[in-house]
């Protein structure tokens, strides 16, 4: 009816006639039936099947085909009624054309309501919330002409008594409106009321008249929108400022960061210069020594005793020539004050910032020590904690220093008994530099030692995917375990001017640190290497899952079974439950869970299986059809 040529208006008029007097709109009955349900659910479905239908006819065609306000005006008459609510509940029926008329309607409103919210400059206006309505209608109407009646219409609405007729011949009117407009298509029924369209064109002729007024609001919102871009503009610049801000925070925490370093660096050489003038100072004095008894032995060996007389006491020995000055240390470097190289003179240089609480006297060592990757706290964060409570300089008192210097210096050290042997083994070896935990270092040698390629052919293996296959499967796996974490390559970085004097894994790991996307490029490799084996792995489980799935479509005993247990819960489940055409596999899992009402000892999956051995002996025979279906389980991805 709504298709035909003036049928649309003829159908919302008889709705409107038709209605009783209780009913608050034309749709309730409707909206009602949607809401109700009866025992018969076929005719529950076909019933709320037809007013879906309906109302989406009666909204999308006649005026509503072009006109959103049409549209909107019906759907906010189904809406006042409570149907959204109504419309959720509906999809619990699960039934394809009702769901296909639900989803038509969904669509329809939020299309509208996205069109309409445009209209006000926003993405969403929740038309269940009256305060999101009037902050839509503020936001519009504020600086035009029209604000002062809106204004009026919601202070007036204040007086409005509380019974229901006023409000309704308010919700009437307002109804119309919208639809009084020069297209006389867009029209719905007649409220009785005095011709709306003819006052609206009074009033917009009046108006006109008023021409001074209006270009006066006009230039007020031209001045409004000019201070509106002023102020965004000031915003702007704002924001840019602070970006600014940020950035220069950014610049000197970078630069304080490099201070601390290169402070850092400064103390462990000055630490080195004083360890190199004292082990200078040792040598020089035994040098002095070594040169004395010379001196001596050969003065005594030049006097022979004569046979004949008795020997005569031999002349006292010269004394021993002395030994070199001690060489003075190297000169500091321009611009540096440097008085003694003691720990107190180089903690002097550093910043005042980096200086220690002088509450607290710490030990410095004396040669370069391991580091030890610990997070540290900082001193905001140990307020209220046990580390307020804890002292630890008197624990110095009680350790080793010298043998814990000697244990986890960053220098391999090999002892050496004499100064010969010193310069014997500086002129064969050189110090080996260690950064990285031993333990790892030691395997990582281990496995280096296998793979029996220097770091410059790993590198060129792993660029080129291992072109020539020299690693194999086992050791590229064993590689994974090696790669270089962040704070190994942030603590080979600092030292990447002494790569040269790096032990064997140090020198290994620093070289894969510089490998772009190493890590990636190495499981790359060993997903290459591990490929033909996986396929000839999976393989036959692939020829299982095949062969399984075509005794499950060719057997007749477990289609047998399975209508079996069909008819058992169709018989079982009545009402929306029932009548059902077929069911999910996972279901199966749930038969054990309906329990006998006469034993609990016996489940539905009891009573089935004594039936088909009853009647349908030959289902019993199913596994036969099904032989490959257990290999086939056992396959995983």
């Amino acid at each position: 009816m709504c298709l035909v040529p003036g049928g649309h208006q003829q159908v919302l008029d008889a709705m409107y006639h038709q209605r009783s007097g209780h009913e608050r709109t034309r749709f309730q009955r409707l909206v009602y039936d949607l809401e109700r349900t009866s025992d018969n659910y076929k005719e529950d479905v076909n019933m709320k099947t037809a007013v879906m239908s309906f109302f989406n006819a009666v909204i999308s065609y006649g005026p509503g085909q072009d006109h959103l306000e049409f549209r909107m005006h019906l759907r906010f008459e189904l809406i006042m009624l409570g149907i959204l609510p109504v419309l959720e509940n509906l999809r619990s029926l699960e039934n394809c054309t009702l769901d296909r008329h639900l989803t038509f309607f969904e669509i329809m409103r939020l299309k509208d309501e996205k069109e309409l919210a445009s209209r006000f400059e926003t993405v969403h206006i929740d038309m269940e919330s009256a305060a999101s309505i009037v902050e839509a209608l503020e936001s519009k109407l504020a600086f035009t002409q029209s604000y002062p009646h809106f204004l009026s219409i919601l202070q007036h609405a204040l007086l409005l008594p509380l019974t229901s007729t006023a409000w309704q011949l308010l919700d009437q009117l307002s109804q119309q409106l919208p639809l009084e407009t020069d297209d006389r298509s867009i029209h719905d029924y007649d409220l009785g009321l005095p011709n709306i369209h003819t006052s609206v064109h009074h009033l917009e002729d009046s108006e006109d008249a008023n021409g001074g007024t209006s270009e006066r609001l006009q230039y007020l919102e031209k001045m409004n929108s000019d201070l509106s871009k002023q102020l965004s503009e000031i915003q702007q610049q704002l924001r840019e400022s602070t970006f600014g801000k940020e950035s220069l925070c950014q610049s000197l925490d970078l630069v304080n960061t490099v201070l601390d370093r290169e402070t850092t660096e400064h103390m462990a050489t000055m630490q080195k210069h004083a360890e190199l003038c004292e082990v200078v100072k040792q040598l020089s004095i035994e040098k002095s020594a070594s040169l004395g008894k010379l001196t001596a032995l050969s003065a005594e060996d030049s006097v022979v005793p004569s046979p004949a007389a008795p020997a005569a006491p031999p002349p006292p020995p010269p004394p021993p020539p002395p030994g070199p000055p001690v060489p003075p240390p190297p000169q500091p470097p321009a611009g540096a004050k440097l008085s003694t190289p003691s720990a107190k003179s180089t903690v002097s240089h550093v910043p005042d910032v980096l200086l220690p609480s002088p509450k607290r006297n710490l030990p410095m060592p004396t040669t370069p020590l391991k580091s030890f990757n610990w997070s540290k706290l900082p001193e905001t964060c140990v307020q209220g904690t046990i580390w307020t409570e804890m002292n630890e300089e008197k624990v110095y008192n009680n350790l080793n220093l010298a043998e814990f210097e000697k244990t986890f210096s960053a220098y391999q050290r090999h002892d050496v008994s004499s100064s010969e042997d010193f310069r014997r083994h500086t002129l064969k070896k050189t110090k080996e530099l260690s950064i990285i935990d031993g333990r790892r270092s030691q395997n990582c040698t281990i496995l280096l030692s296998k793979l029996k390629m220097s770091n410059a052919q790993v590198v060129a293996a792993i660029i080129d995917m291992d072109r020539d296959d020299q690693i194999s499967k086992d050791l590229c796996e064993q590689m994974l375990k090696f790669v270089p974490i962040p704070e190994e390559t942030a603590m080979l970085e600092e030292h990447s001017q002494a790569v040269t004097s790096m032990a064997r894994a140090d020198g290994f790991l620093f070289e894969m640190s510089r490998i772009v996307h190493y890590e990636e490029r190495l499981k790359a490799l060993c997903y290459k290497k591990k490929f033909s084996e996986r396929v000839a792995d999976l393989r036959p489980k692939l020829d299982a899952v095949r062969q399984a799935s075509k005794e499950v479509y060719r057997s007749k005993r477990l289609r047998r079974l399975l209508e079996i247990v069909l008819a058992f819960g169709n018989y079982m489940n009545q009402g929306q439950r029932g009548n059902a055409i077929g069911f999910k596999l996972d279901s199966l899992n749930k038969i054990v869970d309906t329990k006998s009402s006469v034993d609990k000892n016996v489940t539905l999956l009891h009573y089935l299986v004594e039936t088909i051995e009853r009647t349908f002996s030959d289902v019993l025979h199913v596994t036969d059809d099904l032989q490959h279906v257990k290999i086939a389980a056992k396959a995983r991805s």
